[in-house]
């Protein structure tokens, strides 16, 4: 605006005011400049809502309105002169309140910091300024006002206001009167020309943008218009084209309308009727000068691509941008074409398919013709119907996963048999498909990655497409018919359909010579099968079935043989079985399982098996069932009884050792010998104890020879008198004939012991007799043990346990008692480890079990036979072998022979066992080291060969067997001897401790003095 400096003033009116209007015009001319860029920044912010667009408008308007007042024109009367207010007003009146607050914040700013005396009146009226145009924007946004030439004639009018009362208010001694008088009012009315003209500038800018963009939006709308079209449209200039829609784009196979336009000519697009290439000419002859369109009708087109397709075209004379064009509208109607073309083809298909199938109805369903003269009759004729390079039949087997290729029919070769066969791991990727899929299309199969077997299958005579229909024919067998192509082919719905109607009609004829084949086949079969209608006639019955009845094949089921068949259930679903008696035409009986089921149409199959066979032999395997039960169970306890037996071994040898030692060292008559006796006492019991449950646990280590059983029994009888009450007799009944079996003497007097000491605990308390009687047997008859009734008495309760062999020779040991007898219940029992029926004071139940493992060791068997009141009788078998030149018996001793001191090596885990062992032998001359670590022993072996005599090892020690010690040792020390002890025969026998290497064995417990004595026999020589 103007700030009047009155020290200044001077000049005419007419001077100043010409003064003013050449300033003015400076700034009017920067004004215009930047009115013009200023415009296109708003209009781009409003269209597109740029905000770099706002801040570049809001920038140069800051920038516009300092340069104005940095630079303004001095006047000498009017004084400084600028256009400031008309940046300001349209700021406010087109920017958002912050741009336009930031606008006259610059400004204000700018004015201000001049400090002159109308500093503070430029500053007002910048401040009026901006809410006066701030109050037109409200107005506008709120419907109030329009904005126009209107408004920015009401702010050019008002500029004088506010320019006047703020310099008559703030500025000293200016007047209304000196502003008329120096022209300031008069600029003020130019000022007021430059607003309207920038307003007008501004919006003739914003409504170019407007048309520029509702023309542009126009021709985008006309684009979608015509690019939506189902129609294609073309504007072209003889063979160039100008423009293409999306549509025509799509139906000449380009990639998009602009590639139409970029191929510069349509010419490879256009079919002539007479074949030359088109002209420019020739296109522009083909329209209507008047603008008549010209409608072309169905004529063939080419694409781009080069393939043909039919179009209904229309063409006609029209204006593109001021010049002359033709219009092609083109509509495809290609599948019009092919849909009429398909439609013959299918007529004509129809009827071939109608003449094969009814050719194929004359098939017989009889079951006469075999899959072969099915295949023959029927493949012409499924070529008839479908064509193609080749029709074959194959037959899917699913229970053997196999496919049969049945024969094949191809066009001049004709009929030829079936030679493949694969399985379903050959067809790689369709298996599955073949094997569950009705129906599988192979448009086109690439042969490079299938095996060779299954290319010859589906693609023989380049083959590149196939049909395969599968019809199901039974559970196991399923019929396939192949259709192939030579070229790539789509199978139609109706060829499908035919194929599938075929399909059915050989797969029913196959079912029934299948049905015929499997009739057929059940007269193999041994069980009699019956078929029945839903009348409960019988519609089928195989061989089986007529010869169990007793009817011949050719006799009719009618209403007396009906009365023949066994009792027959209801039929039903399930699969349950029913056992019934049954009585033959002849006369005889047995038993018979029947199994009657139900079928879906309403009849039903019966089928029954005589099971008197089978019922015996289930007796039998019941028997041997319990047997095998029994054995596992007391192998299963004697397994463990064993490992039992080796612990307590290890604790009484090292009991029974201080004991000893407790023996010699009191003295004889003491108190404190007495206890030590007593200690040993007891102690000897607990080893015949665990002698027991060795015995019990097939303990093997004790050495085995033939044993005469004459002196054995003489023995035996001497024990037993010492250990039956004298109200028991005891009587022997020797063999006539000496006996001898192949045994251990002590383990065979165990058995007779305990045998005896169980029938003495039956006996009445006022005694009673115990027979025990040799004699040698020889089986014979179907009953193993049927010898054991030879005596022809009769018992109710019996157990046995073994077999024997017949024609065999065995010594039989009976023990007899008259005592209060066994229940069979008891009986069952007897044999079981813990088992008795004695108070806990009597019996510990190990006696018979022991019994029972001796037996099972030494190859025998055994049979009881009891009645309850009448006494028991035990039979024990044991193989009998021919006398031998000397016999053991139980009383033969290994005698220690006296002899220099002996240096010897012990090594036991256990170390109360190693401690009194090793006192032991010192005390009867030895000279002992000892050790529990078997690395330790053979260290010492290995550092001082010859320093030790004798080595005596325990068989099972952590970290090592002793049988695997001995040839360490041996090998450490040659000379040196091996004495190997065991408390159980737990991978140690005599036999294996001998082939390890080992001089002498010894089973625990053994005593000091045993030891030695086996320790010197081994030097005696």
């Amino acid at each position: 605006m103007l700030g009047i400096d009155q020290a200044s003033l001077g000049g005419t009116g007419l001077e100043l005011t010409l003064q003013a209007i050449g300033a003015l015009a400076r700034q009017v001319s920067l004004l215009a400049i930047s009115a013009v860029a200023y415009a296109w920044l708003l209009q781009t912010w409003r269209r597109s809502g740029a905000w770099l667009a706002l801040l570049l408008a809001t920038v140069l308007m800051s920038v516009l309105v300092t340069l104005t007042l940095l630079n303004p024109v001095q006047l000498a009367t009017v004084g400084q002169l600028d256009v400031r207010d008309v940046i300001v007003s349209f700021a406010t009146l087109d920017l958002p309140l912050l741009p336009s607050l930031v606008v006259t914040a610059v400004a204000m700013a700018v004015r201000g910091g001049f400090g002159d005396a109308a500093a503070g009146a430029g500053v007002a009226n910048i401040a009026l300024t901006f809410l006066l145009a701030r109050a037109l924007r409200y107005a506008i946004d709120r419907g109030k006002l329009t904005r126009g030439p209107r408004i920015y004639l009401f702010i050019a009018v008002t500029q004088w206001p506010v320019f006047v009362v703020p310099s008559v208010l703030m500025i000293p001694g200016r007047t209304l009167s000196q502003m008329l008088g120096d022209g300031s009012l008069l600029v003020m009315a130019v000022l007021g020309v430059v607003t309207i003209a920038f307003g007008w500038v501004s919006d003739f800018i914003a409504r170019q943008a407007d048309k520029d963009l509702t023309i542009e939006e126009n021709a985008i709308s006309l684009r979608h218009i015509l690019d939506g079209s189902t129609q294609g449209v073309l504007i072209h200039d003889g063979l160039k084209p100008i423009f293409a829609n999306e549509t025509f784009a799509r139906i000449y196979g380009y990639a998009s309308a602009e590639a139409v336009i970029q191929a510069g000519t349509i010419a490879p697009l256009v079919v002539t009727q007479s074949g030359r290439p088109p002209s420019d000419e020739m296109l522009w002859l083909q329209t209507d000068p008047r603008g008549v369109p010209t409608f072309m009708g169905d004529r063939r087109a080419r694409r781009v691509d080069g393939s043909t397709i039919w179009i209904d075209a229309e063409i006609r004379l029209t204006m593109w941008r001021g010049s002359r064009a033709i219009q092609t509208t083109v509509v495809d109607v290609t599948d019009a074409h092919r849909a009429a073309d398909l439609l013959q083809q299918r007529r004509e298909m129809l009827a071939k398919h109608q003449d094969a199938l009814l050719e194929l109805l004359r098939l017989r369903f009889d079951g006469s013709q075999s899959f072969a003269a099915i295949t023959e009759a029927a493949l012409p004729l499924l070529h008839a119907g479908m064509g193609g390079s080749r029709t074959s039949i194959s037959l899917s087997d699913h229970a053997a996963g196999l496919y049969e290729c049945l024969g094949y029919y191809e066009p001049g070769a004709g009929m030829s048999p079936g030679d493949l066969v694969l399985r379903w791991s050959d067809l790689i990727g369709i298996e599955g498909e073949m094997q569950a899929a009705s129906t599988i299309l192979i448009p086109d199969v690439d042969l490079s990655h299938v095996e060779p077997s299954l290319a010859n299958l589906l693609h023989n005579a380049d083959a590149r497409s196939g049909l395969i229909v599968r019809v199901p024919i039974d559970a196991r067998y399923a019929c396939l018919i192949l259709f192939y192509d030579a070229q790539p082919r789509s199978w139609s719905l109706e060829e499908q359909i035919f194929a599938r109607a075929t399909g059915n009609i050989v797969g029913m004829a196959m079912l029934s010579h299948l049905r015929q084949r499997n009739f057929e086949s059940l007269d193999a079969v041994l069980d009699a099968i019956l078929i029945f209608d839903a009348d409960g006639l019988v519609t089928y019955a195989n061989r089986a079935a007529y010869d169990q009845i007793g009817l011949s094949p050719g006799d009719l089921f009618d209403e007396h043989a009906m009365q023949l068949l066994p009792e027959m259930p209801a039929p039903s679903a399930g699969e349950t079985a029913h056992t019934v008696p049954w009585t033959r035409l002849d006369g005889s009986t047995t038993e018979v399982r029947v199994l009657h089921r139900r079928l879906a149409d309403g009849g039903s199959v019966a089928t029954w098996r005589d099971i008197s066979v089978e019922l015996e032999s289930e007796k039998e395997k019941e028997t041997l069932r319990m047997q095998l039960t029994q054995a596992a169970k007391m192998e299963a306890i004697g397994r463990l009884a064993g490992g039992m037996a080796h612990d307590f071994n290890n604790l009484l040898g090292a009991i029974m050792g201080f004991a000893g030692f407790l023996v010699d060292d009191l003295d004889e008559g003491s108190e404190q010998h007495g206890y030590a006796m007593r200690v040993l006492s007891v102690s000897e019991r607990a080893r015949q104890l665990v002698m027991q449950i060795l015995a019990f646990s097939r303990a093997e280590g004790a050495a085995r020879m033939p044993v005469g059983l004459t002196e054995w029994a003489r023995e035996g009888r001497d024990m037993l008198q010492g250990l039956l009450p004298a109200s028991t007799q005891l009587i022997v009944h020797p063999s006539s004939r000496e006996l001898h079996v192949y045994g251990n003497a002590t383990q065979l007097q165990q058995v007779l012991v305990n045998l005896c000491v169980n029938a003495n605990d039956s006996l009445p308390e006022n005694g009673g007799t115990i027979e025990i009687e040799l004699a040698e047997i020889t089986p014979v008859g179907s009953s193993p043990l049927a010898v054991s009734e030879t005596d022809g008495s009769f018992h109710t309760a019996r157990l046995e346990s073994g077999q024997l062999t017949i024609g065999q020779r065995y010594a039989r040991l009976r023990v007899r008692d008259r005592g209060c007898g066994i229940r069979q219940d008891v009986l069952d029992q007897i044999f079981e480890p813990f088992f008795t029926t004695k108070d806990r004071t009597r019996g510990t139940g190990l006696g018979l079990a022991v019994v029972h493992g001796l037996l099972l060791a030494h190859d025998g068997a055994y049979a009881v036979r009891s009645t309850p009141g009448d006494g028991t009788v035990f039979d024990v078998y044991l193989p009998a072998v021919d006398a031998p030149a000397a016999v053991a018996t139980l009383g033969t001793r290994v005698a220690g022979t006296p002899g220099p001191a002996i240096a010897a090596l012990l090594l036991d885990d256990e170390e109360d066992l190693l401690d009194a062992m090793r006192i032991g032998l010192k005390r009867l001359g030895f000279a002992v080291a000892a050790t529990n670590s078997p690395g330790q022993a053979l260290a010492w072996l290995r550092e001082k060969p010859g320093a030790f005599q004798v080595l005596i090892t325990d068989q099972v020690m952590p970290g090592m067997r002793g049988t695997a010690l001995i040839p360490l040792a041996k090998a450490a020390d040659p000379a040196v001897r091996v004495i190997l002890t065991t408390g159980y025969s737990d991978g140690a026998t005599e036999r294996i401790a001998r082939e390890a290497g080992a001089d002498a064995f010894v089973l625990k417990p053994v005593p000091p003095e045993t030891m030695a004595r086996t320790a010197r026999s081994l030097f005696a020589a």
